[in-house]
């Protein structure tokens, strides 16, 4: 009993080892280093946080590959994190990033939560609401083409009167 009791111990402490050197600040690190990597800097993302990049990709065709990099930490970027909180599977990483043009710094929160046992960066709220824009303009654009064909129409049939 005193042997499986030391083993179940040994393997408690591994287990907890491995799972605290995933942390939402190294998903953020190991996410500076990969650079301007698109397909390895997706890794970092959750699944739907790629899912949102690549439909607004297919929203906005005329400006594909223009859209900000994955990376938004460079890996030559001055920035520090500056807090770490979790809450479960859930956390926020805020960082400071400084420049030339802004010695002073900005504060960036990054929301992170865990996807399959790996943190990953979660911008799937404020992706939603840019998708919605769009589908939103789109639609308001595609009015304004019809709207702009009918006067044109009108025009034309006023004309040949």
């Amino acid at each position: 009993m005193k042997h499986i009791s030391i083993v179940l111990l040994i393997a408690c402490a591994c287990v907890m080892t491995a799972c605290s050197s995933n942390t939402p600040t190294k998903t953020i690190k190991q996410m500076a280093a990969v650079g301007q990597n698109e397909e390895k800097a997706k890794s970092y993302y959750t699944k739907r946080t790629v899912e949102l990049l690549d439909e607004i990709e297919t929203l906005m065709p005329e400006d594909a590959g223009e859209h900000p990099s994955y990376n938004v930490l460079a890996k030559d970027a001055d920035w520090k994190v500056i807090e770490e909180k979790i809450d479960g599977d859930r956390a926020t990483v805020t960082i400071k990033i400084t420049s030339d043009s802004n010695p002073s710094g900005l504060h960036q929160t990054m929301r992170m939560k865990k996807e399959d046992g790996e943190w990953k960066i979660d911008c799937e709220k404020e992706l939603e609401a840019s998708v919605k824009m769009l589908k939103n303009a789109s639609n308001a654009m595609k009015g304004v083409g019809d709207a702009m064909k009918a006067f044109g129409n009108m025009l034309n049939s006023a004309t040949q009167k």
